[in-house]
C-alpha cells in the first residue's frame, strides 16, 4: 500500500488516456514476446507454425480460477 501511494506522487507528466492506451498496447505486446521467447525455450526444436499454435492457445486460455 505505501509503495502505491510512493509511486501516486512520483513527478511524472500528465498523460492523455490515448497516452495510456498506446503504453498499454505496447506493454501488451511486448508480454505476448515474452511467452513466444518462453515457449521457444521450452520447445526449441518446434516449428514457428507450432509456436504460433501454442502462443495463440495461450491467448485465448481463459482464467481458470
Amino acid at each position: 500500500m505505501a509503495l502505491a501511494r510512493s509511486l501516486d506522487q512520483l513527478p511524472f507528466p500528465p498523460s492523455t488516456p490515448a497516452q495510456r492506451m498506446r503504453q498499454a498496447l505496447a506493454l501488451f505486446e511486448d508480454g505476448v514476446e515474452m511467452k513466444r521467447r518462453s515457449l521457444k525455450r521450452k520447445s526449441p526444436s518446434a516449428s514457428e507454425t507450432e509456436l504460433q499454435a501454442s502462443l495463440l492457445s495461450w491467448l485465448k486460455r481463459q482464467d481458470e480460477s
